[in-house]
């Protein structure tokens, strides 16, 4: 063999050498590239938004709303608001509208209600916060010196029509003012509805806020309305 030809060979095998390292290389890199990457973080699933008077957290009242009821509503106050309107009406100089949003369904699954409604006739609505907050304004302090109360007697209060929940954006809701005569309610149906109190500026209340409405003793006694705690609003801005 020539020295030409063993040359020729010789550079051969280098280069299939050179070859078989290069890959090496390369299946090294890639198996320390797939060793470095980490699985990807899992997402936390985000809270399903409730659908059902049950599944929706917080306290509950059974309301009455006629002397004549014989089957109540179960009610939840589930979002607050300060605003300046509400159903068409403006609130007067020097005062905004608390909106208080619950929901509703009837006391007994197996049946319904024929006239469902928030109605404040006969002054069934309340609103009450902790007069150690803030000290109550003349005309809104009763015999529990605890708390201030916003009721038929002293206060501008306006209620929506229940509708069914097809929602959770309240404020952007096209509500309906509510009728004395209410709406019919399926049995086992979950509803929502809204009631605003008009408050004075100066109450300064920012917080602690209970709706309370009359329960099953037909009382226009206010030391005996039931009353459930609702979500603190967002400060007036």
């Amino acid at each position: 063999m020539s020295i030409r030809s063993m040359s020729a060979l010789a550079l051969g095998a280098l280069t299939l050498l050179a070859g078989c390292n290069d890959a090496g290389d390369a299946d090294a890199a890639g198996e320390g590239d797939a060793s470095d990457q980490s699985p990807a973080e899992e997402q936390p699933s985000p809270e399903p938004t409730p659908t059902t008077f049950d599944e929706f957290p917080g306290e509950e009242l059974l309301y009455f709303d006629a002397e004549s009821a014989s089957i109540g509503t179960r009610i939840k106050a589930v979002g607050t608001e300060w605003t300046t309107e509400f159903l068409d009406y403006t609130a007067e100089a020097g005062t905004h509208y608390l909106v208080i949003y619950v929901v509703a369904t009837g006391e007994l699954d197996d049946r319904g209600l024929d006239h469902a409604g928030l109605s404040n006739l006969g002054y069934t609505l309340e609103m009450r916060y902790p007069s150690s907050a803030s000290p109550c304004l003349t005309g809104h302090e009763v015999d529990d010196p605890a708390y201030c109360y916003y009721d038929g007697w002293n206060t501008r209060i306006l209620s929506a029509q229940f509708e069914p929940f097809a929602s959770d954006d309240w404020t952007n809701y096209l509500w309906m003012e509510g009728s004395i005569f209410g709406v019919e309610m399926e049995p086992g149906a979950t509803m929502v509805g809204a009631v605003a109190f008009s408050v004075e500026d100066e109450a300064a209340a920012t917080g602690g806020f209970e709706f309370c409405a009359r329960g099953k003793d037909n009382t226009l006694d206010d030391n005996v309305f039931p009353c459930i705690a609702a979500p603190d609003p967002a400060p007036i801005g």
